[in-house]
Protein backbone atom coordinates (compact mmCIF):
# COMPACT_ATOMS: atom_id res chain seq x y z
CA UNK A 1 0.00 0.00 0.00
CA UNK A 2 2.81 2.36 0.56
CA UNK A 3 4.61 1.78 -2.61
CA UNK A 4 1.50 2.87 -4.29
CA UNK A 5 0.60 5.35 -2.63
CA UNK A 6 4.00 6.47 -3.26
CA UNK A 7 3.75 5.53 -7.01
CA UNK A 8 0.59 7.48 -7.39
CA UNK A 9 2.04 11.02 -5.78
CA UNK A 10 5.35 10.83 -7.57
CA UNK A 11 3.09 10.12 -10.37
CA UNK A 12 0.88 13.00 -9.74
CA UNK A 13 3.72 15.46 -8.84
CA UNK A 14 6.00 14.79 -12.04
CA UNK A 15 3.11 15.34 -14.13
CA UNK A 16 1.99 18.65 -12.59
CA UNK A 17 5.72 20.09 -12.39
CA UNK A 18 6.43 18.76 -15.95
CA UNK A 19 3.50 20.48 -17.74
CA UNK A 20 4.76 23.76 -15.65
CA UNK A 21 7.98 23.12 -16.87
CA UNK A 22 6.23 22.77 -20.81
CA UNK A 23 3.90 25.22 -20.07
CA UNK A 24 6.32 27.59 -19.26
CA UNK A 25 8.54 27.03 -22.51
CA UNK A 26 5.61 29.11 -24.40
CA UNK A 27 3.69 31.08 -21.95
CA UNK A 28 3.42 33.17 -19.09
CA UNK A 29 0.63 32.74 -16.25
CA UNK A 30 0.49 36.34 -14.97
CA UNK A 31 -0.67 38.35 -12.35
CA UNK A 32 -2.47 41.83 -13.15
CA UNK A 33 -2.52 44.97 -10.19
CA UNK A 34 -6.19 44.51 -11.28
CA UNK A 35 -6.36 41.74 -8.77
CA UNK A 36 -6.71 39.22 -11.84
CA UNK A 37 -5.24 36.33 -13.15
CA UNK A 38 -4.42 36.14 -16.82
CA UNK A 39 -2.08 34.57 -19.59
CA UNK A 40 0.05 35.54 -21.87
CA UNK A 41 3.18 34.81 -24.57
CA UNK A 42 6.44 34.87 -23.07
CA UNK A 43 8.70 37.59 -24.86
CA UNK A 44 12.07 37.30 -26.32
CA UNK A 45 14.06 38.87 -23.33
CA UNK A 46 12.78 35.94 -21.33
CA UNK A 47 16.23 34.05 -22.09
CA UNK A 48 18.21 37.26 -20.60
CA UNK A 49 16.07 36.66 -17.39
CA UNK A 50 16.71 32.87 -17.18
CA UNK A 51 20.19 34.04 -17.75
CA UNK A 52 20.32 36.60 -15.48
CA UNK A 53 18.58 34.02 -12.42
CA UNK A 54 21.11 31.47 -13.32
CA UNK A 55 23.49 33.77 -12.65
CA UNK A 56 22.24 35.22 -9.35
CA UNK A 57 22.11 31.67 -7.99
CA UNK A 58 25.30 30.89 -9.14
CA UNK A 59 26.67 33.95 -7.49
CA UNK A 60 25.13 33.34 -4.47
CA UNK A 61 26.78 29.37 -4.36
CA UNK A 62 29.99 30.80 -5.48
CA UNK A 63 29.93 32.96 -2.44
CA UNK A 64 29.31 30.41 -0.55
CA UNK A 65 32.13 28.18 -1.66
CA UNK A 66 34.39 31.00 -0.98
CA UNK A 67 33.36 31.35 2.66
CA UNK A 68 33.42 27.79 3.16
CA UNK A 69 29.70 27.27 3.01
CA UNK A 70 29.41 29.15 6.67
CA UNK A 71 25.79 28.96 6.78
CA UNK A 72 25.74 31.77 9.82
CA UNK A 73 27.94 33.87 6.80
CA UNK A 74 24.73 33.42 5.05
CA UNK A 75 22.38 34.11 7.50
CA UNK A 76 23.70 37.14 8.66
CA UNK A 77 23.68 38.21 4.89
CA UNK A 78 20.11 37.86 4.54
CA UNK A 79 19.90 39.34 7.79
CA UNK A 80 21.06 42.57 6.46
CA UNK A 81 19.49 42.55 2.67
CA UNK A 82 16.04 42.26 4.46
CA UNK A 83 16.59 44.74 7.27
CA UNK A 84 17.76 46.94 3.94
CA UNK A 85 14.82 46.15 2.03
CA UNK A 86 11.80 47.12 4.95
CA UNK A 87 13.45 50.03 5.55
CA UNK A 88 13.96 51.17 2.13
CA UNK A 89 10.03 50.23 1.16
CA UNK A 90 8.33 51.19 4.08
CA UNK A 91 5.18 49.63 2.86
CA UNK A 92 1.55 50.40 4.93
CA UNK A 93 -0.57 47.06 5.62
CA UNK A 94 -3.24 47.12 2.96
CA UNK A 95 -6.42 45.07 1.65
CA UNK A 96 -6.80 41.94 4.66
CA UNK A 97 -3.66 42.46 5.98
CA UNK A 98 -4.41 46.40 6.60
CA UNK A 99 -8.07 45.28 8.18
CA UNK A 100 -5.81 42.84 10.39
CA UNK A 101 -3.46 45.33 11.45
CA UNK A 102 -5.97 47.23 12.26
CA UNK A 103 -7.73 45.16 13.87
CA UNK A 104 -4.64 44.40 16.27
CA UNK A 105 -2.85 47.44 16.64
CA UNK A 106 -6.86 48.85 18.30
CA UNK A 107 -6.62 45.85 20.55
CA UNK A 108 -8.87 43.38 18.59
CA UNK A 109 -11.36 45.86 18.79
CA UNK A 110 -13.21 45.27 14.73
CA UNK A 111 -16.32 47.75 13.95
CA UNK A 112 -16.47 46.51 10.48
CA UNK A 113 -17.17 43.31 11.94
CA UNK A 114 -13.95 42.13 9.46
CA UNK A 115 -13.31 38.52 11.38
CA UNK A 116 -17.02 37.84 11.72
CA UNK A 117 -16.39 37.26 7.31
CA UNK A 118 -13.39 36.29 7.59
CA UNK A 119 -13.25 34.23 11.63
CA UNK A 120 -9.78 32.37 10.24
CA UNK A 121 -7.77 35.29 10.48
CA UNK A 122 -8.81 35.82 14.40
CA UNK A 123 -5.31 33.63 14.95
CA UNK A 124 -3.52 35.89 12.92
CA UNK A 125 -5.23 38.93 14.10
CA UNK A 126 -4.31 37.93 18.31
CA UNK A 127 -0.52 36.93 17.16
CA UNK A 128 -0.03 40.30 15.59
CA UNK A 129 -1.72 42.18 18.63
CA UNK A 130 0.25 39.71 20.96
CA UNK A 131 3.86 40.92 19.23
CA UNK A 132 3.26 44.37 18.90
CA UNK A 133 1.81 44.68 22.39
CA UNK A 134 4.93 43.45 23.99
CA UNK A 135 7.66 44.79 21.40
CA UNK A 136 5.93 47.95 20.44
CA UNK A 137 2.70 49.07 17.99
CA UNK A 138 5.15 49.95 15.44
CA UNK A 139 5.13 48.26 11.57
CA UNK A 140 8.47 47.23 11.92
CA UNK A 141 7.37 44.38 14.87
CA UNK A 142 5.40 42.21 12.39
CA UNK A 143 8.10 42.87 9.66
CA UNK A 144 10.77 41.54 11.86
CA UNK A 145 9.05 38.92 12.97
CA UNK A 146 8.78 37.84 9.47
CA UNK A 147 12.62 38.07 8.60
CA UNK A 148 13.28 35.84 11.30
CA UNK A 149 10.73 33.16 10.33
CA UNK A 150 12.24 33.49 6.93
CA UNK A 151 15.63 32.54 9.17
CA UNK A 152 13.90 30.00 10.49
CA UNK A 153 12.38 28.69 7.43
CA UNK A 154 16.22 28.03 5.94
CA UNK A 155 17.71 26.91 8.76
CA UNK A 156 15.14 23.97 9.13
CA UNK A 157 15.78 23.54 5.42
CA UNK A 158 19.17 22.47 6.07
CA UNK A 159 18.57 20.69 9.34
CA UNK A 160 16.39 18.41 7.11
CA UNK A 161 18.95 18.61 4.28
CA UNK A 162 21.09 17.27 7.11
CA UNK A 163 19.01 14.30 7.45
CA UNK A 164 18.88 13.51 3.90
CA UNK A 165 22.91 13.94 3.29
CA UNK A 166 23.15 11.31 6.07
CA UNK A 167 21.90 8.63 3.49
CA UNK A 168 23.02 10.40 0.05
CA UNK A 169 26.70 11.29 0.49
CA UNK A 170 26.84 13.60 -2.25
CA UNK A 171 24.09 16.19 -0.87
CA UNK A 172 26.26 19.01 0.90
CA UNK A 173 23.76 20.69 3.52
CA UNK A 174 25.98 23.47 4.37
CA UNK A 175 25.26 25.24 0.81
CA UNK A 176 21.56 24.69 0.83
CA UNK A 177 21.20 28.56 2.80
CA UNK A 178 23.20 29.65 -0.30
CA UNK A 179 20.84 28.04 -2.21
CA UNK A 180 17.53 29.22 -1.02
CA UNK A 181 18.92 32.98 0.11
CA UNK A 182 18.82 34.34 -3.31
CA UNK A 183 14.46 33.27 -3.66
CA UNK A 184 13.27 36.75 -4.13
CA UNK A 185 9.83 36.06 -3.12
CA UNK A 186 10.74 35.17 -0.11
CA UNK A 187 12.25 38.65 1.31
CA UNK A 188 9.79 40.80 -0.85
CA UNK A 189 7.15 38.63 1.48
CA UNK A 190 8.38 40.09 4.47
CA UNK A 191 6.28 43.37 4.02
CA UNK A 192 3.50 41.29 4.45
CA UNK A 193 2.08 41.18 7.45
CA UNK A 194 -0.30 38.30 7.45
CA UNK A 195 -0.08 34.38 8.22
CA UNK A 196 2.09 33.28 5.15
CA UNK A 197 5.55 33.68 6.64
CA UNK A 198 4.35 32.47 10.27
CA UNK A 199 2.68 29.52 8.11
CA UNK A 200 5.47 28.38 6.19
CA UNK A 201 7.84 28.63 9.06
CA UNK A 202 5.77 26.47 11.14
CA UNK A 203 4.86 23.93 8.26
CA UNK A 204 8.88 23.62 7.60
CA UNK A 205 9.24 22.95 11.49
CA UNK A 206 6.91 20.35 11.41
CA UNK A 207 8.14 18.25 8.33
CA UNK A 208 11.71 18.57 10.30
CA UNK A 209 10.13 16.92 13.20
CA UNK A 210 8.41 14.24 11.27
CA UNK A 211 11.32 13.42 9.67
CA UNK A 212 13.62 13.24 12.89
CA UNK A 213 11.35 10.45 13.92
CA UNK A 214 12.52 10.47 17.24
CA UNK A 215 9.58 9.14 19.63
CA UNK A 216 9.29 10.85 23.22
CA UNK A 217 6.27 12.26 25.14
CA UNK A 218 7.67 15.48 24.31
CA UNK A 219 8.61 15.16 20.48
CA UNK A 220 4.73 14.06 20.46
CA UNK A 221 3.40 16.96 21.93
CA UNK A 222 5.47 18.96 19.88
CA UNK A 223 4.07 17.78 16.94
CA UNK A 224 0.13 17.48 18.02
CA UNK A 225 1.03 21.38 19.25
CA UNK A 226 2.84 21.79 16.10
CA UNK A 227 -0.37 20.77 13.93
CA UNK A 228 -2.77 22.74 15.86
CA UNK A 229 -1.17 25.62 15.11
CA UNK A 230 -0.64 24.87 11.58
CA UNK A 231 -4.57 24.30 11.37
CA UNK A 232 -5.19 27.01 13.36
CA UNK A 233 -3.74 29.78 11.03
CA UNK A 234 -4.89 28.02 8.02
CA UNK A 235 -7.25 25.80 7.46
CA UNK A 236 -4.88 24.15 4.68
CA UNK A 237 -3.55 22.62 7.71
CA UNK A 238 -5.44 19.72 7.42
CA UNK A 239 -3.24 18.64 4.45
CA UNK A 240 -0.31 18.53 6.54
CA UNK A 241 -2.09 16.72 9.20
CA UNK A 242 -3.41 14.21 6.63
CA UNK A 243 0.10 13.96 5.04
CA UNK A 244 1.28 13.00 8.67
CA UNK A 245 -0.86 10.67 9.65
CA UNK A 246 0.03 8.86 6.34
CA UNK A 247 3.35 9.19 6.88
CA UNK A 248 2.93 7.48 10.49
CA UNK A 249 0.96 4.43 9.17
CA UNK A 250 2.74 4.03 5.80
CA UNK A 251 6.60 4.47 6.31
CA UNK A 252 6.51 4.40 10.05
CA UNK A 253 3.73 1.18 10.75
CA UNK A 254 2.73 3.26 13.86
CA UNK A 255 -0.88 2.80 13.75
CA UNK A 256 -1.53 3.69 17.60
CA UNK A 257 0.64 6.35 17.03
CA UNK A 258 -1.13 7.61 14.15
CA UNK A 259 -4.39 7.21 16.26
CA UNK A 260 -3.85 9.22 19.26
CA UNK A 261 -1.90 12.15 16.85
CA UNK A 262 -5.30 12.38 15.14
CA UNK A 263 -7.73 12.08 17.74
CA UNK A 264 -5.69 14.52 20.20
CA UNK A 265 -4.86 17.37 16.90
CA UNK A 266 -8.51 16.98 15.70
CA UNK A 267 -9.87 17.47 19.56
CA UNK A 268 -7.68 20.50 20.37
CA UNK A 269 -8.35 22.15 16.75
CA UNK A 270 -12.23 21.86 17.60
CA UNK A 271 -11.39 23.18 21.10
CA UNK A 272 -9.33 25.98 20.04
CA UNK A 273 -11.96 26.91 17.40
CA UNK A 274 -14.55 27.39 19.91
CA UNK A 275 -12.70 29.14 22.13
CA UNK A 276 -11.68 31.94 19.64
CA UNK A 277 -14.92 32.06 18.16
CA UNK A 278 -16.56 32.34 22.19
CA UNK A 279 -14.48 34.94 23.07
CA UNK A 280 -14.85 37.02 19.98
CA UNK A 281 -18.33 36.58 19.51
CA UNK A 282 -18.46 36.02 16.15
CA UNK A 283 -21.72 36.96 14.52
CA UNK A 284 -22.82 34.25 11.78
CA UNK A 285 -25.00 36.48 9.91
CA UNK A 286 -21.83 37.91 8.67
CA UNK A 287 -19.68 34.97 8.20
CA UNK A 288 -19.07 33.84 4.78
CA UNK A 289 -20.08 30.05 4.75
CA UNK A 290 -17.75 27.32 3.36
CA UNK A 291 -19.45 27.17 -0.21
CA UNK A 292 -18.77 30.86 -0.65
CA UNK A 293 -15.17 29.66 -1.72
CA UNK A 294 -16.28 26.63 -3.51
CA UNK A 295 -18.65 28.52 -5.66
CA UNK A 296 -15.75 30.97 -6.56
CA UNK A 297 -13.84 28.22 -7.45
CA UNK A 298 -15.75 27.23 -10.42
CA UNK A 299 -16.38 31.00 -11.39
CA UNK A 300 -15.65 30.89 -15.11
CA UNK A 301 -14.15 34.56 -15.84
CA UNK A 302 -11.25 34.59 -13.72
CA UNK A 303 -10.95 30.51 -13.18
CA UNK A 304 -11.11 30.47 -10.10
CA UNK A 305 -9.24 33.23 -8.64
CA UNK A 306 -11.19 36.21 -6.27
CA UNK A 307 -14.23 37.37 -7.92
CA UNK A 308 -15.90 39.35 -5.33
CA UNK A 309 -18.84 37.23 -5.03
CA UNK A 310 -18.33 36.42 -1.53
CA UNK A 311 -21.54 36.12 0.37
CA UNK A 312 -22.84 34.47 3.27
CA UNK A 313 -25.77 33.18 1.63
CA UNK A 314 -23.77 30.49 -0.43
CA UNK A 315 -25.17 26.94 0.17
CA UNK A 316 -24.34 23.38 -1.33
CA UNK A 317 -27.18 23.62 -3.81
CA UNK A 318 -25.97 26.77 -5.72
CA UNK A 319 -22.63 24.88 -5.90
CA UNK A 320 -24.36 21.77 -7.91
CA UNK A 321 -26.87 24.35 -9.56
CA UNK A 322 -23.33 25.74 -10.59
CA UNK A 323 -21.16 23.00 -11.82
CA UNK A 324 -24.72 21.79 -13.57
CA UNK A 325 -24.72 24.47 -15.57
CA UNK A 326 -21.71 25.01 -16.56
CA UNK A 327 -21.18 21.15 -17.61
CA UNK A 328 -18.42 18.80 -17.41
CA UNK A 329 -16.22 20.40 -20.20
CA UNK A 330 -16.57 23.83 -18.68
CA UNK A 331 -15.58 22.49 -15.51
CA UNK A 332 -12.28 20.33 -16.71
CA UNK A 333 -11.45 23.61 -18.79
CA UNK A 334 -11.64 25.94 -15.42
CA UNK A 335 -9.85 23.13 -13.05
CA UNK A 336 -7.38 22.57 -15.93
CA UNK A 337 -6.64 26.75 -16.40
CA UNK A 338 -6.72 27.57 -12.52
CA UNK A 339 -4.20 24.43 -11.72
CA UNK A 340 -1.60 25.73 -14.91
CA UNK A 341 -2.23 29.24 -13.48
CA UNK A 342 -1.80 28.66 -9.75
CA UNK A 343 1.38 26.68 -10.21
CA UNK A 344 2.88 28.59 -12.98
CA UNK A 345 2.49 32.00 -11.66
CA UNK A 346 6.09 31.62 -9.95
CA UNK A 347 5.76 35.00 -7.96
CA UNK A 348 3.22 34.50 -5.26
CA UNK A 349 1.59 37.69 -6.47
CA UNK A 350 4.82 39.00 -3.98
CA UNK A 351 5.18 42.37 -5.81
CA UNK A 352 1.21 43.50 -4.48
CA UNK A 353 2.05 42.34 -1.39
CA UNK A 354 5.55 43.58 -0.66
CA UNK A 355 5.27 47.04 -2.32
CA UNK A 356 1.12 47.74 -2.64
CA UNK A 357 -0.94 48.59 -4.96
CA UNK A 358 -1.86 51.64 -6.94
CA UNK A 359 -3.29 53.32 -3.45
CA UNK A 360 -0.71 51.76 -1.58
CA UNK A 361 0.86 54.30 1.52
CA UNK A 362 4.32 54.05 2.76
CA UNK A 363 5.30 55.24 6.07
CA UNK A 364 7.79 57.67 4.52
CA UNK A 365 10.43 58.75 1.55
CA UNK A 366 6.91 58.75 -1.03
CA UNK A 367 8.80 61.60 -3.12
CA UNK A 368 12.10 59.32 -3.55
CA UNK A 369 12.39 58.05 -7.08
CA UNK A 370 12.62 54.51 -5.35
CA UNK A 371 8.48 54.95 -4.03
CA UNK A 372 7.45 56.68 -6.80
CA UNK A 373 8.19 54.07 -9.12
CA UNK A 374 6.81 51.82 -7.57
CA UNK A 375 3.37 53.34 -7.37
CA UNK A 376 3.12 53.77 -11.27
CA UNK A 377 2.62 49.41 -10.99
CA UNK A 378 2.13 47.95 -14.09
CA UNK A 379 4.30 50.91 -15.41
CA UNK A 380 7.41 50.58 -13.18
CA UNK A 381 10.31 48.95 -14.19
CA UNK A 382 11.14 47.99 -11.39
CA UNK A 383 8.30 45.75 -10.71
CA UNK A 384 8.35 44.29 -14.13
CA UNK A 385 12.15 43.70 -13.84
CA UNK A 386 11.65 42.18 -10.43
CA UNK A 387 8.19 40.21 -11.68
CA UNK A 388 10.33 38.56 -14.46
CA UNK A 389 13.66 37.88 -12.56
CA UNK A 390 11.45 36.06 -10.05
CA UNK A 391 9.36 34.16 -13.09
CA UNK A 392 12.72 33.15 -14.16
CA UNK A 393 13.74 32.31 -10.57
CA UNK A 394 10.62 30.04 -10.06
CA UNK A 395 11.01 28.22 -13.34
CA UNK A 396 14.99 27.61 -12.67
CA UNK A 397 13.99 26.15 -9.25
CA UNK A 398 10.88 23.78 -10.50
CA UNK A 399 13.28 22.54 -13.21
CA UNK A 400 15.30 21.09 -10.50
CA UNK A 401 12.64 19.80 -8.52
CA UNK A 402 11.93 18.09 -11.34
CA UNK A 403 15.12 16.88 -12.07
CA UNK A 404 15.38 16.40 -8.17
CA UNK A 405 12.02 14.42 -7.74
CA UNK A 406 13.96 11.72 -10.97
CA UNK A 407 16.62 11.34 -8.95
CA UNK A 408 15.07 10.89 -5.58
CA UNK A 409 12.64 8.04 -7.18
CA UNK A 410 16.47 6.51 -8.32
CA UNK A 411 17.48 5.78 -4.91
CA UNK A 412 16.70 3.27 -2.28
CA UNK A 413 13.67 2.58 -1.55
CA UNK A 414 14.26 3.93 2.52
CA UNK A 415 15.79 7.19 1.22
CA UNK A 416 12.66 8.02 -1.24
CA UNK A 417 10.51 6.92 0.67
CA UNK A 418 12.07 9.18 3.94
CA UNK A 419 10.47 12.45 1.84
CA UNK A 420 7.65 10.45 0.46
CA UNK A 421 5.33 12.32 2.48
CA UNK A 422 5.95 15.68 1.02
CA UNK A 423 4.69 14.18 -2.16
CA UNK A 424 1.41 13.95 -0.84
CA UNK A 425 1.57 17.72 0.57
CA UNK A 426 2.32 18.72 -2.86
CA UNK A 427 -0.94 16.32 -4.44
CA UNK A 428 -3.27 17.42 -1.15
CA UNK A 429 -2.90 21.27 -2.68
CA UNK A 430 -3.17 20.29 -6.02
CA UNK A 431 -6.37 18.17 -5.20
CA UNK A 432 -7.33 20.89 -2.90
CA UNK A 433 -7.26 23.81 -5.14
CA UNK A 434 -9.42 22.45 -7.97
CA UNK A 435 -12.04 23.12 -6.19
CA UNK A 436 -11.75 26.16 -4.04
CA UNK A 437 -11.05 29.99 -4.82
CA UNK A 438 -7.09 30.51 -6.06
CA UNK A 439 -4.42 32.66 -5.59
CA UNK A 440 -1.04 31.97 -6.19
CA UNK A 441 0.03 33.25 -3.16
CA UNK A 442 -1.52 30.32 -1.81
CA UNK A 443 0.86 27.76 -2.00
CA UNK A 444 4.10 30.03 -1.11
CA UNK A 445 3.74 28.31 1.97
CA UNK A 446 4.85 24.75 -0.41
CA UNK A 447 8.47 26.88 -1.43
CA UNK A 448 10.61 25.12 0.98
CA UNK A 449 9.66 21.36 -0.44
CA UNK A 450 10.46 23.60 -3.74
CA UNK A 451 13.85 24.41 -2.47
CA UNK A 452 14.21 20.91 -1.12
CA UNK A 453 14.00 19.04 -4.00
CA UNK A 454 15.63 21.75 -5.97
CA UNK A 455 18.88 21.14 -4.03
CA UNK A 456 18.54 17.77 -4.01
CA UNK A 457 18.15 17.74 -7.65
CA UNK A 458 21.38 20.21 -8.32
CA UNK A 459 23.40 17.95 -6.13
CA UNK A 460 22.24 15.05 -8.21
CA UNK A 461 23.61 17.08 -11.22
CA UNK A 462 26.52 17.57 -10.06
CA UNK A 463 27.35 14.36 -8.84
CA UNK A 464 27.59 13.59 -12.67
CA UNK A 465 30.20 16.47 -12.88
CA UNK A 466 33.66 15.32 -12.31
CA UNK A 467 34.79 18.27 -10.11
CA UNK A 468 31.17 18.55 -7.59
CA UNK A 469 30.78 22.20 -7.33
CA UNK A 470 28.62 21.49 -3.79
CA UNK A 471 31.37 20.32 -1.97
Amino acid sequence: MKKAADSIAFAMCLALMGSVLLFGLVFSADYLYIDAPAFSVYKPDRILYLLLATAVLGGSLLIGKLLKWNRWACLALYLIISIAYIAAVPLEPFSDMGSVYNIAINDLNDPLRYLSNYPINIPIAVYVWLITRVFGKSILVPKIFNILFDVVIIFFVYKIAKILASRCSFINPDAVPWFMAPFLPAIIYQNHIYNDVLFTAISVVLIYLILLDRRSVASDAALIGLSVVLYTFRAVGIIYIIAVAMNMILRQKKVRRCIVYVLLTLVLIFAVGKVNKTIYKVDKDYQFSFWSWVQMGINEEEFGFQDGTHSPDWTLQDCIDKYRDLGPYRVLKIYAKKEIWLWSEGTFQAARYGFGDAAASFSYGEDSPLIKSLLKVEESPLRIFLDKLMKAQYYIYIALYFIGLIGMRRESPDTYRLLSFLTYIICGFFCFYLIWEIKSRYIYCLYPILMLYGFYGLSYISRLIPRRTLR
